[in-house]
């Protein structure tokens, strides 16, 4: 696929999902795994956008929240606008938080795989109706006080709210030390984590170390910890890579999310999968502190999607089978 094929999504990146202004600093980033087209593209839409704009292009890293090189740090500090397409994502590293401190606003997405989704899920859906979905959702969640999540495979698993922020996670980074990801949308939470307690079917995907499933695997989890692990040989495969982290939060809940862009399917690439109209995703491990939760950091994160989930707050449900109600 061809810069030109990017052109319209690179203006629609830079100018809506990061609002970037006239004379801003923009930092946009690749790894050499990066699709080049696609950051020559937003690095031409920031030029036309006439801001400061700078394209810096690093080795792969070896795994995802590897520290970038220290002069790529520095450059994202003294930036306005990050743009992040790596392909080994570091969004839980101390290079990223202190970007974030200083001011700068993270916008990021992982494009292996799904570039032509990013398309599609940016100028391909009606964006500003999927945004007001997830703030109904966002609103509904910080008012309520019980989260219960059961499917027809033999999901059934509750929690309670706690009165902490939902993050409407809705692909635009607009506010100075904002984070999101492209394309969005999802809404997420982090329960009170002593809480959470039942039994998770996963039959979408588990990333790292999975990505899409072959058949259903089950989690217990207890006060918040995933305790039991079934469903044959990609249930082992992930217990023994978190065991092999050897950091017991990597076992703790970080947070509870519903996808929301009718233009993502599931392929096996979480960016995408993640964001499943519908789908639900627990993610454990490393715990972001905008979600003002007990978790904290860990060694890396891990997201594991479910479809045809139904989601109820307080009795009310949200999700059936799949399906926003709301």
């Amino acid at each position: 696929m061809s810069h030109i094929m990017f052109a319209e999504l690179g203006g629609k990146i830079v100018t809506t999902l990061a609002g970037a202004k006239k004379h801003e600093t923009v930092l946009i980033l690749g790894d050499t795994a990066s699709n080049e087209n696609m950051l020559e593209a937003v690095f031409t839409a920031a030029i036309h956008a006439e801001c400061e704009a700078s394209l810096l292009v690093f080795k792969e890293r070896p795994h995802n929240n590897f520290e970038p090189p220290e002069y790529i740090a520095a450059a994202m500090k003294g930036a306005d606008v990050i743009i992040d397409f790596a392909t080994k994502y570091f969004i839980h590293t101390k290079a990223v938080n202190d970007a974030r401190l200083s001011g700068a606003r993270y916008l990021m997405t992982i494009p292996t795989g799904i570039e032509d989704y990013i398309r599609t899920g940016v100028i391909g859906i009606d964006y500003q109706e999927m945004v007001r979905q997830g703030k109904a959702i966002a609103e509904l969640y910080e008012s309520s006080e019980m989260c219960r999540i059961t499917s027809d495979d033999g999901s059934d698993i509750q929690m309670k709210m706690g009165g902490r922020p939902a993050i409407n996670r809705d692909g635009m980074a607009l506010v100075p030390g904002e984070i999101d990801y492209f394309p969005g949308a999802q809404v997420s939470f982090a329960p009170i984590e002593e809480t959470l307690n039942g039994v998770l079917v996963i039959n979408g995907s588990i990333s790292p170390p999975v990505d899409k499933v072959t058949q259903p695997v089950t989690v217990k989890f207890e006060n918040g910890k995933v305790t039991d692990f079934k469903g044959g040989a990609e249930a082992t495969q992930w217990k023994e890579w978190l065991l092999s982290l050897e950091d017991p939060n990597m076992f703790s809940i970080a947070h509870v999310s519903i996808g929301l862009n009718p233009n993502a399917r599931l392929r096996g690439f979480i960016m995408e999968d993640e964001r499943v109209k519908g789908c639900i995703t627990f993610g454990i491990g490393s715990q972001m502190p905008d979600f003002k939760g007990n978790t904290g950091l860990a060694k890396t994160h891990c997201d594991a999607v479910s479809l045809m989930a139904t989601v109820e707050l307080d009795g009310r449900k949200i999700v059936e089978k799949g399906n926003i109600i709301i």
